[in-house]
């Protein structure tokens, strides 16, 4: 007699659904644990070297303020952002990029000039 209006069909597939999600379930904790020791960092690149030629499109207020690439180290509860040191360049690093395995930052540096020649 079924008590609970479920068949024994449903009931196993049913079963056999939680029996793979409990692992993976698992599995994300125990990566989430893994990360909740290492600290969180951002990088933010920023226009550091004042423009020679500012175009109507163009805005470096004030100019060259940036200084490079800033890291900060972020609050994994609430999201707080901590300044953590700033890697000065004297171009302006626009796009950043961390490889696959965390371990290396790549920018592309934006500039309006090559020594005293205008390339931008």
């Amino acid at each position: 007699m079924n008590h609970t209006g479920q068949s024994r069909r449903s009931f196993l597939k049913s079963s056999l659904a939680m029996s793979g999600t409990i692992p993976l379930i698992a599995g994300l904790a125990q990566a989430e644990t893994k990360q909740a020791g290492k600290p969180l960092m951002a990088y933010v690149g920023t226009f550091s070297s004042p423009l020679q030629d500012v175009l109507d499109t163009q805005v470096d207020l004030p100019p060259g303020n940036g200084r490079g690439i800033h890291l900060f180290q972020i609050d994994r509860k609430t999201g707080a952002m901590t300044p953590a040191g700033i890697q000065r360049m004297g171009t302006s690093p626009s796009c950043l990029a961390v490889n696959a395995a965390g371990t290396r930052l790549y920018s592309t540096n934006e500039t309006d000039r090559v020594g005293n020649e205008k390339h931008g």
